[in-house]
């Protein structure tokens, strides 16, 4: 059990009973303060709309009548919320990965697939926990799944970007760029939400504007007085590694 996630609540719902219990169960397992059930999306609208509604919703997308899609729109849009402070994170959770795009337009946290396994919902969890109570939680969070894209809006197209073609996502201005061999694409993140979102197996942050994928570092540049640059393959400008950063890039590695 992780004490990090006690002050957090959790709503799973699921029209399927065993399927809910199983999640249920896993979450108190992993430490979830509390956590409820809700056996369709109009109970789950319901349980929202009162006093105290939980930080965080499982919720099945094929369910009867009201099914999660369109309760996710209703959560964003139709309850008396403040979407940018208030409205609960939503993961999607079901037996098919077709609803993976339609789950991304909803800027959900995650996408689970059922059965969900206690690894796989620990990632989840540290997502989840990643974007509260930090000044980014408002901001929408779109999830990764076991596709390994990325989705970035562009307009009203989504390009779902392959992780390992993204070289490293930089701050420029008030957006983000995720950056790949071919183009620096605008993207709704930001800097934390990516840490929390790509796998951190490959990817590191290693300035205060920038995180880069590890496998793509081709050389590592001392400037003097603790200052290094970067060289990374597919991308022609150096990358800066700020002072307080540069022990734990060398570590990983493999330089220390």
């Amino acid at each position: 059990m992780d004490e990090a996630y006690k002050s957090f609540t959790a709503l799973v719902v699921d029209d399927e009973p065993l399927a809910r219990a199983h999640l249920a169960h896993l979450l108190r397992e992993a430490g979830v303060g509390g956590v409820a059930q809700a056996a369709s999306g109009a109970e789950c609208l319901t349980r929202l709309s009162g006093a105290a509604p939980p930080n965080w919703v499982f919720l099945d997308i094929q369910m009867p009548g009201m099914d999660g899609l369109t309760t996710a729109d209703a959560i964003r849009e139709d309850l008396d919320l403040d979407i940018e402070a208030q409205a609960p994170a939503v993961v999607f959770v079901t037996g098919y990965d077709e609803y993976a795009v339609a789950a991304f337009e909803r800027a959900a946290i995650d996408y689970l697939l059922k059965p969900v396994e206690r690894a796989r919902l620990a990632k989840t969890l540290r997502r989840l926990a990643a974007r509260e109570p930090s000044e980014d939680a408002a901001a929408p969070t779109t999830p990764l799944t076991s596709l390994r894209k990325l989705p970035v809006r562009a307009g009203y197209s989504i390009h779902l970007v392959d992780i390992d073609d993204i070289v490293a996502a930089a701050a420029v201005d008030k957006h983000v760029d995720i950056i790949t061999p071919t183009a620096a694409l605008p993207s709704q993140y930001t800097l934390a939400q990516l840490e929390a979102l790509l796998p951190e197996e490959q990817f590191s942050r290693v300035h205060d504007g920038w995180v880069v994928n590890l496998t793509r570092i081709t050389q590592l540049h001392s400037l003097g007085s603790q200052l290094y640059q970067l060289s990374l393959k597919d991308y022609a400008a150096q990358v800066p590694v700020s002072r307080r950063r540069i022990s734990a890039l060398r570590a990983r590695l493999g330089l220390e």
